[in-house]
């Protein structure tokens, strides 16, 4: 077992036989076993619940925190900060033109995966890729034009709408990015 959540555990598993069928999976993957609720949402819910397994690429990287404590509050590089910062929006726009919120982006949710470039060290760059989409959810403005979704996530991270008004929307994934983004510059917590 390499991680586990509150909806599931990630194991690290190897292809055996590559030259099957499934031969188009890399040979190194990540398998999250977890369960799903039967109304399809990304929450996990009470009703009808069903356990599957997610084959999943493995992000050999470790998570954007690990990288940060390793920086001895220092901070990051500037360019690396600004490539993860560009792959995290990417993300972001992806989930929200879905109709989902995240509720919970941090670093330690923030996977690193290697991608191949001939400028890195060792050949190996890191994309930062968003991951445990666990206390995320589907969306819809009500009638004064808010996102009521109630309060989830994590404190240091919550924008001010959504402590105060227990208000959640993507304007609230954004906040945290950018509590992300003060991070991986300074190497500390923006609440110290």
């Amino acid at each position: 077992m390499i991680g586990k959540g509150s909806y599931g555990s990630v194991f690290l598993a190897t292809l055996k036989k590559p030259k099957t069928n499934f031969s188009h999976l890399p040979t190194v993957m990540a398998v999250k076993s977890a369960e799903v609720s039967a109304s399809g949402s990304l929450q996990k819910e009470k009703e009808g619940e069903m356990i599957f397994n997610l084959l999943l690429e493995y992000a050999s990287g470790g998570s954007l925190s690990d990288l940060i404590k390793k920086s001895v509050n220092r901070g990051l590089p500037e360019s690396d900060v600004k490539r993860y910062t560009r792959s995290i929006l990417r993300g972001l726009a992806h989930i929200h033109e879905c109709g989902y919120v995240h509720c919970d982006l941090k670093p330690d949710n923030i996977l690193l995966v290697p991608v191949s470039s001939k400028n890195s060290f060792k050949g190996f760059n890191y994309m930062a890729k968003i991951a445990d989409f666990g206390l995320s959810k589907a969306v819809k403005q009500n009638k004064r034009g808010r996102w009521d979704i109630g309060l989830r996530g994590t404190p240091v991270y919550m924008a001010p709408e959504t402590v105060l008004e227990n208000i959640q929307g993507p304007q609230s994934d954004v906040w945290a990015l950018g509590c992300v983004v003060f991070e991986m510059l300074t190497g500390k917590s923006i609440w110290g």
